[in-house]
């Protein structure tokens, strides 16, 4: 693919930005303005790295992301033999570790002659067929490649439906040849496409919407696996009658849901339904399907009947035009900071048969009935997020994951956060809590947690911090070299906010003072938790804390009159300096008082005492 990013036609920003506005109720309203995420220039972000892709090795991409199915998706070991293409059904093995460079550009469109089937029904070609140039590129791009791939193979499943269903009502042995090529092309083309989005994760820190866009890429990839496979047990009962199975051709699946996520109990899902869709192979006739159930099941404990109901709407008709169902739950219990996951199923009746169809296991949420119990429920989803069974991940994959639920945790769009995670408080917290190492262990993340969480339980829940740490009041993770340089050469009076290095949870007030040793004028000052004040209560109360040094996004609202020397050019931002009360007045408790009423004095004034 020769183009970039940039040179889209209006109606692929269109589609981009209709597969992407049902995932999330705070996109933007047009697809001009997806132009400006397409093309991400957040100023917290220097431009994206080049991704080349060289020498991978069988551990660069492990499972793990948290998303998607885990359809089983073999490498061939046949190319003669169709019944080598898919694994069985009752595989619940995930996608083979990639062990050679991603190849989503190799064309796989090689098609032996068409038979006597209609070219007019098979036309699969390909018109990017990117070719092996293609082997470094900017990771915006890559994705954007990857959607369009995701986009032309949901017309080519669409054709291999309408040719599979023709060719099951009258079977030919040369359509069914022709049919297993097909399928192993479109196979080859999935896996590959998800190896690449797998690498990029791995090795690349991302933007925010990218991290968003690949994590609804890869369900969507997988949920097209998914698909490809009931269309292949189709064809594979016509060769082995001895498995035919009515099951085996119906799946339900959660296309779209809003975990792993923390849940406060009795609070419905407005903005975040869970929609699952029923997919079937190609030539298949429904005579009838009950409501779809949906069970909690508690991790690590057998299914069992609950005593009591757990789930305020349990049932839901299936939309017969669509086979989706959509549900905007309400959970009417905590579970104990314990993981829970969903599963969905169905009865349905094919041929005269019934028989049940079920989902696999959602993705793990936490149900609290307090906000005492996120900050540990949080890290313990945050914590299977990233490892499930692996002893330890990738830097660069653990950060885009913590920046992922960064912003769900202070409920930030995740196309465009107000403020996310910079580079510099990722290259922070990669240096004082994980010495800067490529791989992070379980015992590096229970460290970790026990600090960052408490200060992502405080931005999510303590008065005024979150809309403090928009703003860049709260300047968030800097070390005391980076403090003293940023306000040595200001005038005494000027201070900054930040996270407490040593004190988790805790706000340590930097301030500089007039003092004739230089290394004693920037000092520290650690704000004691004070159920009774605000932060802004407190910070507008001290004499010595005159001008605040606000983090200012891309210099664009910087005080020219009076300019600060701190800025960081990598990640793009600076300081202003600003006089606290036009900051944070707004966030001043309001005082009451009594207005002036004649004949009473408005201060009480001192009496001398006189000796008798």
């Amino acid at each position: 693919m020769n183009q970039t990013h940039n040179s889209f036609e209006a109606d692929d920003y269109s589609k981009y930005y209709d597969s992407l506005k049902h995932r999330h109720p705070q996109h933007p309203t047009s697809p001009l303005q997806l132009h400006h995420q397409i093309s991400p220039s957040y100023s917290l972000y220097p431009p994206p790295q080049i991704i080349k892709y060289e020498g991978i090795s069988e551990s660069s991409a492990s499972s793990g992301s948290g998303i998607g199915l885990g359809q089983p998706s073999n490498i061939f070991s046949s190319h003669n033999t169709l019944p080598s293409l898919y694994p069985q059904k009752n595989s619940t093995s995930l996608p083979s570790p990639m062990s050679y460079p991603p190849s989503m550009y190799q064309s796989t469109n090689n098609f032996p002659p068409q038979s006597t089937i209609k070219s007019s029904i098979l036309d699969f070609k390909d018109p990017s067929s990117p070719s092996s140039s293609m082997q470094s590129t900017q990771p915006t791009q890559l994705i954007v490649e990857v959607y369009q791939n995701y986009q032309r193979q949901k017309e080519e499943l669409e054709k291999l439906r309408i040719l599979q269903k023709k060719f099951l009502q009258n079977p030919r042995s040369e359509d069914h040849d022709l049919l297993g090529a097909h399928h192993k092309s479109l196979k080859n083309k999935l896996e590959s496409q998800l190896k690449s989005l797998s690498y990029l994760q791995h090795h690349t820190i991302l933007t925010p919407s990218d991290i968003h866009r690949l994590f609804l890429l890869t369900q969507d990839l997988k949920i097209q696996q998914l698909q490809l496979n009931l269309y292949w047990q189709e064809l594979l009962q016509l060769s082995q009658p001895s498995s035919a199975s009515n099951q085996s051709l119906f799946a339900l699946v959660v296309v779209e849901d809003p975990f792993p996520i923390v849940i406060s109990k009795g609070k419905q899902l407005d903005d975040d339904p869970v929609v699952v869709q029923l997919l079937s192979a190609s030539n298949v006739e429904i005579q009838s399907y009950s409501k779809v159930h949906v069970a909690m099941i508690f991790e690590n404990q057998p299914m069992k009947t609950p005593s009591q109901k757990s789930i305020e709407t349990d049932t839901q008709s299936l939309d017969s035009h669509r086979r989706i169902v959509k549900w905007h739950l309400r959970f009417l219990h905590g579970t104990r900071k314990i993981p829970v996951t969903l599963r969905f199923g169905l009865q349905m009746q094919v041929n005269h048969v019934t028989f049940p169809v079920e989902s696999q296991q959602s993705q793990p949420f936490i149900i609290i009935t307090n906000e005492c119990q996120w900050e540990e429920s949080e890290g313990s989803l945050l914590k299977k997020s990233a490892f499930g069974d692996q002893l330890e991940v990738s830097w660069c994959f653990f950060a885009n994951l913590l920046q992922r639920h960064f912003l769900r945790s202070t409920r930030q769009d995740p196309i465009r956060p107000i403020r996310p995670l910079s580079c510099t408080d990722l290259n922070y917290i990669h240096k004082k809590m994980f010495q800067q190492s490529q791989t992070i262990t379980q015992k590096d993340f229970d460290t970790f947690w026990a600090w960052f969480g408490k200060i992502v339980q405080k931005l999510r829940y303590q008065r005024h911090i979150c809309p403090l740490w928009y703003s860049g009041i709260i300047q968030g993770f800097l070390s005391r070299e980076e403090i003293y340089q940023a306000l040595i050469h200001e005038e005494p009076g000027t201070f900054l906010v930040r996270f407490s290095e040593r004190h988790a949870g805790l706000f340590a007030i930097a301030y500089r003072i007039d003092d004739l040793d230089p290394k004693s004028r920037v000092r520290h000052f650690l704000m004691r938790q004070d159920a009774k004040k605000t932060l802004p209560d407190f910070l507008g109360e001290q004499p010595s804390f005159i001008y605040l040094l606000q983090l200012q996004q891309n210099n664009s609202a910087r005080d020219d009159s009076s300019p600060t020397q701190s800025e960081n050019s990598q990640s793009n931002y600076g300081y202003r300096k600003v006089f606290k009360d036009s900051l944070l007045e707004t966030y001043y408790s309001k005082k009451t008082c009594l207005p002036p009423t004649n004949g009473y004095d408005d201060n009480i004034h001192f009496i001398k005492s006189h000796a008798e």
